[in-house]
């Protein structure tokens, strides 16, 4: 994990004139994504180059509750095939 205090150094020789490809090299972020990052420093300062996926509650849900209770159930036994649970066939279940 980068700390704070490593991407801010980085930040530092990128805003002295460093080269692109050694700040890269060194916090082991590709280009494009030194870029944005560059790009969000300027825009918001240094409170954007922290850590903030606790704050990214990532997508909702493929199944709600029920369909969720419902898929769980159908697992408890084997399926009609005999074989083995695998994305295809659960993806049957609901059918």
């Amino acid at each position: 994990m980068r700390s704070h205090a490593l991407i801010t150094r980085s930040f530092g020789c990128w805003l002295w004139g460093e080269q692109q490809l050694l700040l890269a090299s060194v916090t082991g972020y590709g280009l494009s994504w030194i870029y944005e990052l560059v790009r969000s420093y300027n825009r918001c300062g240094p409170e954007m180059l922290g850590d903030r996926r606790q704050n990214n509650r990532g997508a909702e849900p493929l199944l709600d509750d029920v369909q969720l209770a419902q898929l769980w159930q159908a697992l408890q036994s084997k399926p009609a095939d005999g074989g083995l649970w695998n994305g295809p066939l659960i993806g049957c279940v609901d059918q």
